[in-house]
């Protein structure tokens, strides 16, 4: 996806685009949560939180320079637009608090890959929904025109990384 989406505004008009969110919001997954080890779970996650830190984190830590400089060395020949967000304009983004930029380490502190979320909303006004079916989508209201959306702006894995075991 290219960086320039986070600059849009999205609306779906064409009915068969319509026709398939109507559809898949009548369907509902059905998700089975196993018994989980809460003890075991923390340990994982404490372990998990060490190797991920937020671009803005960095920021605060080393300085906008050096964050930069660490930025440079991710490489993905596949997408070179994300190649560009993370080395050009992730900082800028995440100053601006319109995205946010995680980061995913191995042991040693270099990136493996990232992704990017910005807020957005997505304008009902096109679909015929019905108000039970806004108000789950909304979490409070059947009366919305617009829904606040998580957008998934940049993923990318790092090819500079020789023993990179991430796939995307």
């Amino acid at each position: 996806m290219a960086t320039a989406s986070f600059n849009k505004d999205f609306v779906v008009t064409d009915e068969k685009s319509i026709q398939q969110l109507k559809s898949e919001l009548c369907k509902p997954r059905v998700v089975e949560v196993k018994k989980r080890d809460q003890k075991k779970d923390k340990v994982k996650g404490i372990s998990l939180l060490r190797q991920r830190l937020s671009s803005l984190d960095l920021l605060e830590e080393f300085g906008k320079e050096e964050t930069s400089k660490l930025f440079l060395d991710f490489t993905c020949p596949k997408k070179p637009d994300v190649e560009d967000f993370i080395r050009f304009k992730s900082i800028r983004f995440e100053e601006s608090d319109s995205v946010r930029t995680y980061l995913i380490l191995n042991e040693e502190g270099l990136i493996l890959a990232y992704f990017s979320i910005s807020f957005k909303e997505l304008y009902l006004g096109g679909f015929e929904l019905a108000k039970t079916q806004v108000k789950k989508l909304d979490g409070m209201r059947k009366d919305v025109e617009r829904l606040r959306v998580f957008l998934i702006g940049q993923l990318a894995k790092n090819y500079s990384v020789d023993d990179n075991v991430l796939t995307l």
